[in-house]
């Protein structure tokens, strides 16, 4: 939707070859006199190049945001941003909406847990209980192994079922001064609550994967009724989306 002070407009180019820029038969032409703008009601704004030679057209997407917007902690939103918009709206890309919001807010707030969690613990702790859990995954029966395939849920919930079901840490986890416990926190326990909502938020997307989402909707859209070069970038001063 179009804010005004946004700057987003809308270039439709017919500029195919150098040659719109040199010397015509009728005397020289520019660019600019070529250049046709109006803008609609909702502050959409038009640049249209026309040429009649072939039946083909260019066009560009552009918002006037970029990195340079960008500030410490959130850089490269810009980025995220143009590859999200690709995934779809509230109209394309999805066969429910309204029903995905559920699983949409869920995740969000399992990721909002993992995100508290391992701050929780600090980033030392973190990396060596996920060393130690890489050693349990790796003692994981061929049969669990296959039983697991590549399902990140069922993977997470044996993992810390395993975990729980040790009779004895090792060594390199009991005598770590601070690091299984410190003023009442059981840190080995809030990772295991991070590996648990990571898997949730697995099955969750996979869910949610299956049930609604209509993958490429959006390129196969494009693709279907003749167009080509669907693509999309972003600069420090811009994002463009093209076709």
């Amino acid at each position: 939707m179009h804010r005004k002070g946004r700057g987003l407009f809308l270039a439709v180019i017919g500029l195919l070859a150098v040659g719109l820029l040199m010397q015509s038969p009728g005397g020289a032409v520019t660019l600019e006199d070529k250049v046709n703008e109006f803008e609609l009601k909702n502050g959409m704004k038009f640049l249209v190049v026309e040429r009649h030679e072939a039946p083909v057209a260019f066009f560009a997407i552009v918002f006037n945001v970029g990195s340079a917007n960008e500030k410490p902690n959130v850089t490269g939103i810009s980025h995220l941003l143009e590859h999200m918009m690709f995934k779809g709206t509230t109209m394309m890309g999805t066969n429910n909406y309204k029903k995905e919001i559920p699983y949409i807010e869920k995740t969000d707030e399992l990721g909002e847990k993992t995100i508290h969690l391992r701050k929780e613990m600090g980033e030392w702790r973190f990396e060596i209980f996920k060393e130690f859990s890489k050693t349990i995954l790796n003692k994981f029966t061929e049969a669990e192994k296959e039983e697991v395939g590549t399902d990140k849920y069922k993977q997470n919930k044996l993992l810390v079922e395993k975990i729980n079901a040790l009779e004895k840490l090792p060594p390199e986890l009991t005598e770590r001064k601070h690091l299984l416990q410190d003023e009442g926190k059981d840190f080995l326990q809030m990772y295991l609550e991070y590996e648990a909502a990571w898997g949730e938020i697995a099955r969750l997307q996979e869910e949610q994967r299956a049930n609604y989402i209509v993958n490429n909707e959006l390129w196969e859209t494009y693709m279907n009724n003749g167009s080509r070069m669907l693509n999309a970038g972003t600069s420090s001063d811009f994002t463009v989306y093209y076709v």
